[in-house]
């Protein structure tokens, strides 16, 4: 995809170019799909109570199927808490999907661009935040740097693609989170129009 500014995305479609099985580039350009993204006002509400309920010293997983919601319910909830968080957060915003929406004098430490882990690690040495929030964790790499921040004492909201709470938890990159107890709450989404429907399960 190309990143073509103000968390806009241009997927493109066609014939690559490779070399070494790493793809270079493409040409005979077939299709491009553009995701215009925008902030779904409210959309963060039920995990901003979540957290303002357990005096937001909690983490929290967010997971659904892919194209759901997830972005829309950080953007939001990243939005609020820029707005009246009062103490020291971070956000890892790889794709630039987020901090875009924010406005000027926001409370939070924005690591754009970041591979998801490396940005983790880098708030957690660098910041010194009560709190992460980082979208799609992935990769093992990935969820060693949340077990790395969970381990200096910082709370973490992170999303995750699984169509179940049983497909997330049997997934082998989170074996060891969930070994560990990383995370006080798991919520699972689903969406008619633009409600969003909750499933919540606690995990300590």
């Amino acid at each position: 995809y190309i990143r073509v500014g103000k968390g806009i995305r241009a997927g493109v479609c066609g014939r690559a170019v490779t070399e070494n099985e790493g793809v270079l580039g493409l040409y005979d350009i077939s299709s491009i799909n553009i995701r215009l993204p925008q902030r779904i006002i409210h959309a963060g509400e039920y995990i901003y109570r979540l957290l303002e309920e357990n005096d937001y010293n909690v983490s929290i997983i967010i997971y659904s199927a892919p194209g759901v919601g997830k972005t829309s319910i950080l953007r939001d909830l990243t939005y609020r808490l820029s707005k009246g968080l009062d103490k020291p957060f971070a956000v890892v915003d790889t794709r630039e999907e987020i901090a875009p929406f924010f406005e000027e004098g926001i409370t939070a430490d924005v690591f754009l661009s970041y591979p998801k882990g490396e940005g983790i690690i880098q708030a957690t040495k660098a910041m010194t935040p009560k709190l992460i929030i980082c979208d799609e964790i992935g990769t093992s790499d990935e969820a060693n740097a949340v077990l790395s921040a969970a381990s200096s004492g910082v709370s973490l909201i992170a999303t995750a693609h699984a169509k179940s709470y049983d497909e997330l938890i049997n997934k082998e990159i989170f074996h060891d989170i969930f070994t560990h107890s990383i995370f006080d709450f798991a919520v699972g989404i689903n969406r008619i129009g633009t409600r969003f429907i909750y499933s919540l399960n606690r995990l300590k």
